[in-house]
């Protein structure tokens, strides 16, 4: 059973660390923070990308 209180507060810090990325790395460029946050997801999947 997961605990709600702690739940929350991982949400709270992902949605902290995002807004963060956004701001700061992206300077609010919604372009570079879509292709940011999605390259993201599939670093942490595991999913293999190739770079030429």
């Amino acid at each position: 059973m997961v605990d709600p209180i702690a739940e929350a507060m991982a949400k709270e810090g992902v949605e902290f660390l995002w807004n963060h990325i956004d701001i700061v790395l992206c300077s609010n460029n919604q372009e570079e923070y879509k292709y940011l946050k999605g390259h993201t997801a599939k670093v942490v999947s595991g999913k293999k990308q190739w770079f030429i």
